[in-house]
């Protein structure tokens, strides 16, 4: 199994991150344009059992990923793992720590298991790490954007 950690400090109360981050319109908002994000199926309710559906890709690569909320601990934590997609197995854990009064770190861990072998190994390195970097670099400037603005 895979793993991808990042973290990002945001300057806001827990409070004010969690709801960016379970508001469910955030999602198309964190993701880059450049990977053509298209919400197939979404919940409006924020709670275990919700599902997304998401088509997402570059140039002529596409896929479609279905994911399911399976855990949420409102304001401090969610988890939401892969029904379908591009991965064998996906689970990603969302934490989030005040700092203080008016900011809070968001933890993100991706545990993943790619197709393919032992050529998923080269596939993680070579695609799937570099887009998870970018994914969260966009992500943390978006949330960032919008929660720390006045």
């Amino acid at each position: 199994m895979y793993r991808f950690h990042a973290e990002m400090t945001i300057a806001a109360p827990i409070e004010k991150v969690w709801a960016f981050h379970t508001d469910v319109g955030s999602l198309v908002r964190i993701l880059p344009k450049e990977v053509h994000p298209q919400v197939l199926k979404l919940h409006e309710r924020f709670e275990p059992g919700a599902e997304l559906v998401v088509r997402m890709g570059l140039a002529y690569f596409y896929v479609q990923w279905h994911e399911r909320i399976v855990e949420v601990e409102p304001p401090y934590r969610f988890v939401d793992e892969q029904v379908s997609g591009p991965f064998s197995a996906f689970r990603f854990v969302h934490e989030f720590q005040p700092i203080g009064k008016n900011q809070t770190r968001l933890i993100e861990t991706a545990h993943y298991d790619l197709p393919w072998g032992p050529a998923g190994r080269l596939v993680d390195g070579l695609i799937v790490r570099r887009q998870a970097r970018i994914l969260h670099r966009h992500h943390a400037q978006v949330a960032r954007r919008f929660l720390e603005a006045p």
